[in-house]
């Protein structure tokens, strides 16, 4: 009697850990069960492992569920014990209030500003320059236009116009 039972051979296969239902394999296979045997088997354990894996899907959207309903639970004992005819408040020292404003920090925000502005007219100042292509002196003229001066025209302010009885 070399045969296994088909009912000793379900409980084997429906065991728990995956060694033994290796090793439940393994005798199933030896005692020398038929084919259409095996197979139902085999039919059988694939429904109980995915039972088994909608099973486990379960129990963790269930153990999220019970997290948040904790969670909650929580925050709303909070929120209850916030009322201010429950709670005690002892001050362990007063405050100090300060004698100077912490902000805004007017000398240092003067200096920056100072420093900045110098900074942005220098540059435009040499911008100014680095643009400025007007002729200002015959050599000027020379130079650039590579002509010859004929005559200059001379600067006249009010002292030397004086001076000169214009």
């Amino acid at each position: 009697e070399g045969l296994i039972s088909m009912g000793h051979a379900r409980a084997l296969l429906s065991a728990d850990t995956p060694a033994l239902q290796r090793q439940a394999w393994k005798i199933v296979t030896l005692r020398g069960l038929s084919v259409r045997e095996t197979e139902a088997l085999v039919a059988e354990l694939t429904e109980k492992r995915a039972k088994l894996e909608r099973l486990r899907d379960e129990v963790n959207r269930l153990q999220n569920t019970v997290s948040l309903l904790a969670q909650k639970a929580t925050e709303t004992q909070i929120a209850r014990s916030i009322d201010l005819g429950q709670t005690s408040v002892v001050v362990m020292s007063p405050a100090n209030t300060p004698t100077s404003p912490i902000k805004p920090n007017k000398q240092l925000n003067i200096a920056i500003a100072f420093v900045l502005g110098m900074m942005v007219f220098v540059a435009l100042a040499f911008l100014l320059e680095h643009l400025d292509y007007t002729i200002k002196a015959p050599e000027d003229v020379e130079q650039h236009l590579e002509l010859s001066v004929l005559a200059v025209i001379p600067v006249v302010n009010a002292k030397s116009a004086r001076q000169s009885g214009y």
